[in-house]
Order: structure tokens, then C-alpha cells, then sequence
């Protein structure tokens, strides 16, 4: 097994069979905090994230609403060049 499957693998047992991930599951895979998460985006340090798509919906009182989608392979991408 390479390193590849073995970390599809792993975000498998954890979240489940999701081909598009959300914030949540990113932080679960990462192990990171929901506070760190939101400073990274806060300090505009993308690089600490894998790539993602964002959407921005408004909300009734037209203030923005932000919902990042991240691709499983772009996710594993990541961890697989992180180490």
C-alpha cells in the first residue's frame, strides 16, 4: 500500500465515504482546533490548507456567508506532500 491509499484510507475511517469535504471534516482530518482553523483563514495563511473551492452566500441581513468545499484527492494530495 502507498501513501496515497493508506491516508484515503484513514479519512475514510474518519469521516466516512465523502468524495467533497467541509471545514469540519478538514479540521478532523488535520487534528486541528476550530480556533486555529479560523486564525489561518483570519491571517490569510492558505498555504496551511489544502486547495478548496469557496462559495459566498448571503444571509437574510445581506451579510456573507462563506462555505469552503475541499476534494478528497486535493486533501490527500496535501498530507502526501506535507511529509
Amino acid at each position: 500500500m502507498n501513501e496515497f491509499q493508506f491516508y484515503v484510507e484513514e479519512i475514510r475511517k474518519k469521516i466516512g465515504d465523502k468524495k467533497v469535504l467541509n471545514s469540519k471534516d478538514i479540521q478532523i482530518i488535520l487534528n486541528m482546533s476550530q480556533s486555529t482553523y479560523y486564525n489561518i483563514k483570519e491571517e490569510n495563511e492558505k498555504y496551511k490548507l489544502p486547495k478548496h473551492k469557496k462559495q459566498i452566500f448571503l444571509k437574510k441581513n445581506d451579510e456573507p456567508y462563506i462555505v469552503r468545499k475541499f476534494k478528497l484527492f486535493d486533501v490527500v494530495n496535501f498530507l502526501v506532500d506535507k511529509d
